[in-house]
């Protein structure tokens, strides 16, 4: 006799298919071809929750799934810290451009190599 599997694990389950799936195959995950550092971050975020989880019958399929999110994410993971360190660097240069400041916004235009040099040494 087998008994029924809990209903509100059932949905837990899938939710959590959906947001592996999300980050894996998100169409605004570029650079990663799997799902860029938004979805890097978001594994992430799961693969945590799920290590969490009681080691109990009920939660055997949650943590089934974490050799494979923990292996996506160790291979990943200099490229992610790549990424991350690039798009740091570039808010760096955009806020010392004033880039995106509706007053500077027609000022932009005049930039010269010597104004931007400028503005990144002092910055």
């Amino acid at each position: 006799m087998s008994l029924a599997r809990d209903a509100e694990l059932i949905a837990i389950e899938q939710h959590i298919r959906c947001a592996i799936r999300d980050a894996v195959k998100g169409s605004s995950r570029k650079p990663f071809t799997w799902g860029g550092l938004a979805g890097y971050e978001q594994l992430d975020a799961i693969a945590q929750a799920l290590h969490q989880l009681p080691d109990e019958k009920e939660t055997a399929y949650l943590r089934s799934v974490l050799p494979q999110l923990d292996r996506a994410l160790s291979v990943q993971a200099e490229l992610a810290d790549d990424v991350r360190a690039a798009h740091t660097q570039l808010r760096t240069i955009a806020a010392c451009l004033h880039y995106g400041a509706d007053e500077t916004a027609k000022a932009s235009a005049a930039l010269t190599d010597q104004v931007v040099r400028q503005a990144i040494s002092t910055c």
